[in-house]
This record gives structure tokens, sequence and C-alpha cells, in this order.
């Protein structure tokens, strides 16, 4: 799969997700400061899925109805990477990439 990852998103996801043969776009490597309806426009140009831990997101796309290629948001109680990484393992180990692609997910305590 193909993603943008918000600069709020730490090494250690982009680094897991690129390790797992993603095709990765990191915000703080391409422009950081990038606002986040040019993330949207920029992801969706590219048929990208967002990764952040950014809410804004969902404002965006349920409140104003912005399109997107696909959003996931990381909201997790456990704010440490060894959590995080695990509840994104499980991610996609229980959905793939049709289910992935063109919606937007919430990742929360349920995936660890």
């Amino acid at each position: 799969m193909r993603f943008l990852v918000d600069e709020n998103i730490g090494r250690s996801i982009v680094e897991y997700l690129r390790v797992h043969k993603h095709d990765v776009k990191w915000i703080r490597e391409i422009k950081p400061g990038m606002s986040d309806r040019d993330i949207i426009a920029f992801a969706l140009k590219e048929k990208r899925i967002i990764v952040t831990y950014d809410q804004d997101f969902g404002e965006l796309v349920f409140l104003e109805k912005e399109k997107h290629h696909g959003i996931i948001l990381l909201r997790l109680d456990i704010d440490t990477i060894s959590h995080h990484l695990r509840a994104l393992k499980n991610f996609f180990e229980r959905h793939n990439s049709k289910e992935i692609v063109g919606k937007f997910h919430s990742i929360d305590n349920k995936y660890l």
C-alpha cells in the first residue's frame, strides 16, 4: 500500500511501514508544516493513505466532506511506540487493502 505519514508520527512507525514493503512518504521528509488540507490533496493526488494522530482530519472528512484516499487515525490511550506499533500490526492483520483504501479508520485500544 501507499502511505503518506503525517509529521506528528514518529520514525518508528515510518520504518515499520517501510520494512513491510509499503511505499511511504513522510511529511517530515518532503514538506514539514504542510496544512491538513494540503496533506489530504497531496495524498489523494498520489493515491496514498494518510497515517496521523491529528483528529482534525476527522472534521475535514466528516463535517467538511473532503475527498480522500484513506485515513488511519491513531487514537490510543497508551502513548508508547510499542503499543502503537502493536495496534497498527493488529489493524493490518484484520483488514485487507480493499477495506482500508478510501475509508477513514480510527485505531484505538481494541487493536491492542
